[in-house]
């Protein structure tokens, strides 16, 4: 009745126009609607909305923040005070990534964005005499700044690809592409090959057996510590920051300690039992670097399960835990302060005795002269941390 009325000029038969809402206000509803896209009764279901919302995570351009989501939070506010949603927020946490940028050039002559060659960056290769104007931005086809995946998935693969986009910076912020640089990314996996699959003939030989940390000694067990440290860190860049570049970071330094692991330890070693703990330790570190990379370059990370001689697939695997127990650092380095200014470092064991430290600290080289012709009062230690030492 309501559409169907009378025209108030000539009193004729007339229709309502009922689509008077901005387009934009259904984008701030939208997630209400995917839960129950096929009701054609009602907008959504009360019940199974209250049940799957809020959402957990929304990942956006900031460039949302003023409008979508702003609006967004208006909208379900007025529904859930009109007890139509049982929850006052959408979203329970916001992401805003950064953007992938990269040098564009524009030439104030020209009064166009150009493609100088690479040896004269800031010459316009049309008119040759007036410097180009450098900017970084992000990457837009009327500035010819767009970098075409195909050519560089063609020459180095699409892991490569995806481990140097997410080692190229924070998620968070802006960063700056380089094509030279993903050639780095491209020999850190060429050097993860190579290393595992050397030893591809004994990762089925020598048995598996439970590691007992307490009989290691040596790279063997400064190798199982950085092992498990790293699964701890890569752990919670991943589920707690997001710091991806981090994550990657650390297990490339993993990688360094297996190669230097490889070059100090003899495997021909006449005490079996040592060169079969040594190997475990390594074919440890081999597994945690495959499993840890597996959400970053998922090709390379199957085919090296595979040289592991594991299965099912690496993606079938649960994720690594850490042993707490050989996280702990086996050397630490402290601060030495005189009258609470830094005076020196000191690295020593973890467990070293604290009047072995506190002593440690007054012996050092670098602190001794700040305490000539002074009477030390008192020493004050911060475990692990820093030792102030109080002269009067």
């Amino acid at each position: 009745e309501f559409v169907n009325t009378k025209c108030p000029k000539c009193a004729g038969p007339a229709r309502r126009e009922t689509d008077t809402i901005a387009q934009w206000l259904c984008s701030c509803w939208y997630f209400l609607r995917y839960i129950c896209p096929k009701d054609d009764q009602r907008p959504f279901d009360r019940d199974l909305v209250d049940n799957w919302l809020p959402v957990d995570q929304y990942i956006g351009g900031i460039e949302h923040a003023v409008l979508h989501l702003l609006y967004s939070r208006f909208i379900v506010k007025v529904l859930h005070d009109a007890g139509e949603v049982g929850f006052k927020e959408p979203f329970k946490a916001l992401f805003t990534q950064g953007m992938i940028c990269k040098k564009s050039y524009w030439c104030p002559k020209c009064r166009e964005h150009v493609h100088p060659c690479e040896d004269a960056e800031t010459k316009c290769p049309k008119c040759a005499t007036d410097p180009v104007r450098i900017s970084l931005e992000k990457m837009s086809k009327s500035k010819g700044n767009v970098v075409s995946p195909e050519p560089l998935i063609d020459k180095y693969g699409a892991d490569t690809l995806r481990l140097y986009t997410l080692f190229i910076g924070p998620p968070q912020k802006d960063a700056e592409w380089n094509d030279r640089a993903v050639v780095g990314a491209f020999r850190f996996l060429c050097r993860l090959w190579n290393t595992l699959v050397a030893h591809e003939e004994d990762y089925t030989k020598v048995p598996r057996a439970r590691l007992n940390p307490l009989r290691l000694a040596g790279p063997a067990k400064s190798l199982y510590s950085q092992t498990h440290r790293t699964i701890k860190k890569v752990t919670e860049d991943i589920e707690q920051s997001w710091h991806f570049n981090t994550a990657i970071a650390c297990v490339m330094e993993l990688l360094n300690a297996v190669e230097s692991f490889q070059a100090e330890v003899d495997y021909r070693s006449p005490d079996a039992g040592a060169r079969q703990r040594s190997f475990q330790v390594f074919r440890e570190a081999a597994e945690a670097m495959v499993v840890l990379l597996s959400p970053f370059v998922p090709h390379v990370a199957e085919e090296l399960w595979g040289v592991l001689g594991r299965s099912p697939s690496v993606l079938d695997v649960p994720w690594p835990d850490y042993d707490e127990s050989a996280i702990e650092a086996e050397e630490i380095e402290i601060v030495i302060q005189v009258n609470g200014k830094v005076r020196g470092r000191l690295k020593i064991p973890s467990d070293m005795h604290e009047d072995d430290v506190k002593s440690a600290a007054q012996d050092d080289e670098r602190v001794k002269k700040f305490l000539e012709g002074q009477t030390v009062r008192k020493v004050v230690l911060v475990p692990k941390k820093l030792v102030n030492i109080v002269c009067g």
